[in-house]
């Protein structure tokens, strides 16, 4: 009888031929009910907690679609329909803008600097043709044109736009300033700040302006060279700068930082939002807010009725979880209730069967 080949065979060793001792549990019904017990109470800690933190944030809004130009009576949506009157951004010729004035009860910001952020409904920033209508190399000043998902607002009559696409030319352009009230007029300007409203990460990486010297002398962004977005007032070196005779609602008189790409009110807008209804960090509130009577003084410039949106601004506070969320820990308590109820229900079906024995 022919002999064995050995020589592919592993050895007899413990670990080669798999005889190594194992930790075979058993589960039993102590077992799964400590562990699903476990897992309730981990989640009823961390719903109790985030209910918690949400509900310390003081949070709130006030609807200004239709606010009323008190000089006009009109509302300030109904006259920017209107371009006789020479209210809306492409008329770029002077500086009259559509006022109006938010007045507002606040309380619970005296212990706290609030944050001031501008709310949307029903805006589709998240839309396909949007999301798509940008062209980052253009945004780090890697290429001075756009490329071909900028149309079709890429070019125009040899020129490139800069910057290109639908997203940079819907940037928001409300202007909100925060007053105290006396109640019949405008007290003293609370001091606001536009200084890291966007993420760190998009200033230092996504959004590069081309050059460190002055924007506007800059020989590729001179007005033979590149065109303003159609929606915008000024051109792109001049956003985040003090312009005379024209209308910037991203200059320094509104707290706006940066400039160019750099812009901080241009890098948020850019940051697509994910829903139809989104609100977005507008500025710091440097100081405390006493309780009492406060107002909003609002150059009204984005238009929204035609399309049935609305727009917010919202004050909130902040807590360790940031701004306030009650979806999220009732999310939690209701998995936690959802254990419980589980655990309960094997409880009753195993008091009527028998456990198996263990195979040792």
């Amino acid at each position: 009888m022919a002999e064995l080949d050995t020589r592919r065979r592993p050895a007899d060793t413990a670990f080669r031929q798999q005889r190594l001792p194992a930790w075979e549990p058993f589960v039993t019904d102590r077992f799964f009910y400590g562990l699903l017990s476990l897992v309730a109470v981990t989640f009823l800690a961390v719903g109790i907690a985030l209910v918690v933190g949400s509900s310390s944030v003081v949070e709130q809004s006030f609807d200004y679609t239709d606010c009323v130009d008190p000089g006009s009576g009109q509302s300030c949506a109904w006259r920017l329909q209107d371009p006789s009157l020479g209210l809306t951004n492409t008329s770029a010729t002077g500086v009259a803008r559509c006022t109006c004035t938010v007045i507002a009860d606040l309380k619970g910001f005296g212990n706290s600097k609030p944050s001031l952020f501008y709310a949307m409904e029903n805006f589709n920033q998240n839309h396909r043709f949007l999301v798509k209508s940008r062209w980052e190399p253009q945004l780090r000043s890697s290429t001075i044109a756009g490329g071909a998902d900028c149309s079709p607002l890429l070019s125009s009559g040899g020129l490139f736009y800069a910057p290109c696409g639908m997203v940079a030319n819907s940037m928001f352009n409300d202007t909100i300033r925060l007053y105290q009230y006396t109640g019949s007029s405008l007290g003293t300007q609370i001091s606001l700040s536009g200084k890291r409203i966007s993420w760190a990460s998009d200033r230092t990486s996504k959004f590069k302006n081309p050059t460190k010297g002055p924007l506007c002398s800059f020989p590729d962004w001179s007005d033979s060279k590149i065109l303003r977005p159609p929606n915008w007032p000024v051109r792109i070196c001049e956003v985040g700068a003090n312009t005379t005779g024209i209308y910037n609602p991203w200059s320094p008189a509104y707290a706006s930082n940066g400039l160019g790409y750099e812009n901080e009110d241009f890098i948020v807008w850019m940051r697509m939002a994910s829903s139809p209804n989104f609100r977005k960090l507008y500025r710091f509130v440097l100081d405390p807010l006493p309780d009492g009577q406060y107002a909003f003084v609002v150059e009204y410039n984005f238009p929204v009725t035609a399309f049935g949106g609305k727009k917010f601004i919202v004050l909130s506070t902040q807590s360790w979880l940031g701004g306030q969320n009650p979806f999220l820990g009732a999310l939690y308590l209701v998995v936690a209730c959802l254990l419980i109820v589980i655990m309960i229900v094997f409880v009753l079906l195993g008091r009527s069967r028998k456990p198996a024995e263990p195979k040792w």
